[in-house]
Order: C-alpha cells, then sequence, then structure tokens
C-alpha cells in the first residue's frame, strides 16, 4: 500500500513537473527570410606524405511560408566558395527548396519561450563536382549534382523577430559521399 501511494505521488508530480516544463507553442511565424552559412576544413598530408588543404565556405539565402502551422516551404539558392590544392574549383551554385517542421512546444520560461525547435529537409541541384580523395583517400567517386540536406536545429531569439539559427546538417549527395557540418543561420520572422 504504501509503495503505491509513492507511485502515485511520483506519477503527479512527475506529470505537473512536465505540463510546468513544456507548454503548446504560441510565436509560429508565417513567413522567415534568413541566410545559411557553413563550413567545412581540411588539413593534413596525403598517402604521398604532400600537404594538401581542402576549404569549403557556403551561403544560402533561403526565403518561407508557412501555410499549415509548423510546417513551412520555401526556395533556397547557394554559392560554394572552394579552395583546395586537390582540384582547380569552378563556381559552385545551388538551387532548392526545404521544408521545415517547428517541433509544436516551448519551455516555460521567459528567457527560453521564443526559442524554437525544428526539423528541416531540403534538396538542391547544384553544379559541385569535385573529389575529396585527400580528405577521403578510400572515396574517388565524383559527388553527385544532386544533394539532400537533414537539418536539426534552435532558433534563438535575439530580438523581436530576429533570430540566431543552430544547427547540424548532414548533407547527402545522391549516390556520392556525405558530410556532417554545424550550420549557422540568421533570420527574421513575419508573424502577420
Amino acid at each position: 500500500m504504501k509503495k503505491g501511494i509513492i507511485f502515485i505521488v511520483f506519477i503527479l508530480l512527475s506529470s505537473t513537473i512536465y505540463s510546468q516544463l513544456l507548454v503548446k507553442k504560441e510565436d509560429i511565424p508565417k513567413f522567415i527570410t534568413g541566410f545559411h552559412y557553413a563550413a567545412s576544413f581540411g588539413f593534413g598530408k596525403d598517402n604521398a606524405n604532400n600537404h594538401y588543404h581542402d576549404v569549403m565556405l557556403e551561403a544560402e539565402p533561403y526565403f518561407g511560408y508557412f501555410p499549415v502551422k509548423n510546417l513551412g516551404f520555401g526556395p533556397m539558392v547557394g554559392y560554394l566558395y572552394a579552395n583546395s590544392t586537390d582540384n582547380n574549383y569552378k563556381d559552385l551554385y545551388s538551387f532548392g527548396i526545404f521544408s521545415r517542421y517547428y517541433l509544436p512546444f516551448q519551455m516555460n520560461n521567459d528567457a527560453l519561450k521564443k526559442h524554437k525547435l525544428y526539423f528541416e529537409y531540403n534538396i538542391n541541384l547544384t553544379n559541385y563536382e569535385y573529389e575529396k580523395s585527400y580528405v577521403y583517400p578510400q572515396v574517388y567517386d565524383k559527388l553527385q549534382k544532386i544533394r539532400m540536406n537533414y537539418v536539426l536545429g534552435i532558433n534563438i531569439n535575439l530580438t523581436n523577430e530576429f533570430y540566431v539559427d543552430l544547427g547540424i546538417e548532414y548533407l547527402q549527395f545522391l549516390n556520392g559521399i556525405g558530410f556532417v557540418e554545424p550550420r549557422l543561420a540568421f533570420e527574421y520572422h513575419f508573424n502577420k
């Protein structure tokens, strides 16, 4: 009997704590616009003991519309600056679409309530054709022109509707290799 009462009290307390910690999200944008930044760096020696470097910096402006609560879509374009001892790169561009889903809850805290957790998927058509044979010596396949990104991120509210977006993304090229890299973005949300 005593264990049953302790168990019931534990369940009631944990559900009360949970309900106080997470609440239904009320602050969902109608439109967003922003700019992603991503980078990857590789330095070292190859199998022949030659020094190499591989620097890639990408910028992607985007615009999103949320026709359904928590779910939005939009176009994005990108430019990739690449500098490497491995290849002579040309200008690298991408164009694609993304979908983003905001989790439908928020922290019940004044400092945290405007932060938004999300999942994002985007697919891009690119002119990226390069090999990462120094960084990945076992992989010599050229990366295909279709790239998919899977992103887990958080929008951190700075002021009014201006957000810094921190995320981790997995980039997968069709029939090619994948990369995991951090992503930084700056966003503005339009709620009307």
